[in-house]
């Protein structure tokens, strides 16, 4: 598993974290540009070179102009949050589902049950009741939709029908921890010294698509995807915040982050968050100024999101980690839950949020996963 070793890579990053932030540009000035499985070099939405991640005046992450692409549809106004002070919710009910767990990092949710992902791959009532195991392997990311759950057993990608028919490996090629599952096929990476992969693979088992290739460092813990695209990034100090059609093509650099981990995406916008610097940023799917969101977010990780607020695992390496419920629009942040040891995944739906916590850095069976209501 590459976990560990990418985890102390980034634990650097974010010590020195005035060396990595965004803005960080190489040869000349200009950042560098990864390349598509095609070997062409990623655009912009302008179609330049990506640009250096600046703020949203013209001289902003996604557009050399900060004007967008001709594409683009008029939208909400852009913004950057001012600062906020956070407050904290009462009266939420906050369950412990599952303890005890070997570092269950990711999770999922559909209309039957929870899944999360240690060792093995394991489920419970949306409602609570003990945990059952839905298969014996399993060291990766994890998705689910109505019918079934995905997950990595590195370096397969596998299926498991909550029908109880046969599952097994749908293909190969996906050796990083973040996955997300679309209409026709699972999306992930793999990485080696050379750089990172980004692949599809297609629900119908006819093999593993190499959709595109960056040199950046080789994990990723932020991926969304829509009916079009696959949204990515990485955890450097700059960290290109890329769209990828979902039948291969050239990527787009958005914009360009940094030390990025959750990677979310709704109708409009793509929305990441930064561990190094604690920000909540986000940018038009097709292009535009990046804006921030929230700010002063300890330790971001991962994101889920509904129809009018973000909700952040916060707290990575910090034994008072918790959730925040950060409003789109910026005008509010709310932890939701607090005192937690290392909050990683999370998940929404209408009523809770439930996230998984690793626990203690280095400590064995130390994870749970937590469901807070109402949301």
């Amino acid at each position: 598993m590459l976990r560990a070793a990418n985890l102390l890579l980034m634990i650097g990053c974010v010590a020195f974290a005035l060396g990595c932030r965004q803005g960080e540009v190489t040869e000349g000035g200009r950042a560098t540009a990864p390349t598509s499985d095609a070997g062409e070099t990623a655009t912009t939405d302008a179609g330049q070179p990506p640009p250096a991640n600046g703020s949203s005046s013209g001289s902003g992450s996604g557009s050399s102009s900060g004007g967008g692409s001709s594409e683009c549809p008029p939208g909400p106004a852009d913004f950057d949050a001012g600062p906020v002070t956070p407050t904290t919710a009462t009266g939420e009910s906050v369950v412990t589902i599952a303890s005890g767990q070997p570092t269950p990092y990711y999770l999922a949710i559909n209309q039957a049950g929870v899944y999360w992902l240690g060792n093995t791959v394991m489920m419970a009532p949306l409602d609570g009741g003990a945990p059952t195991t839905l298969s014996g392997v399993g060291n990766g990311g994890i998705a689910a939709d109505s019918a079934n759950v995905y997950f990595v057993g590195f370096p397969d990608v596998f299926e498991v029908p909550l029908d109880g028919g046969p599952g097994g490996s749908l293909g190969t090629g996906v050796t990083n921890d973040s996955i997300t599952v679309g209409a026709s096929a699972v999306f992930g990476t793999y990485g080696n010294s050379g750089g990172m992969t980004l692949v599809a693979v297609p629900l119908d088992g006819s093999g593993t698509r190499t959709l595109a290739q960056t040199s950046a460092p080789s994990n990723c813990y932020g991926l969304a995807s829509d009916s079009e695209s696959v949204y990515w990034s990485n955890f450097a100090g700059s960290a290109p915040i890329m769209r990828t059609p979902i039948d291969g093509g050239p990527s787009t650099v958005l914009a360009m982050g940094s030390i990025v981990f959750g990677v979310a995406v709704d109708a409009t916008y793509v929305y990441w968050a930064e561990t190094g610097s604690g920000n909540i940023w986000r940018v038009r799917k097709c292009g535009g100024p990046a804006t921030t969101v929230a700010t002063g977010i300890t330790g971001a990780n991962q994101i889920a999101l509904d129809d009018k607020n973000l909700y952040v695992t916060t707290g990575l390496h910090d034994p008072s980690g918790g959730v925040a419920r950060v409003a789109k629009d910026g005008s509010a942040v709310t932890y939701l839950a607090t005192g937690f040891q290392q909050p990683w995944g999370i998940a929404v739906d209408d009523t809770s949020v439930y996230f998984t916590t690793v626990g203690p850095d280095g400590a064995q069976n130390a994870g749970s996963v937590v469901k807070v209501t109402p949301k």
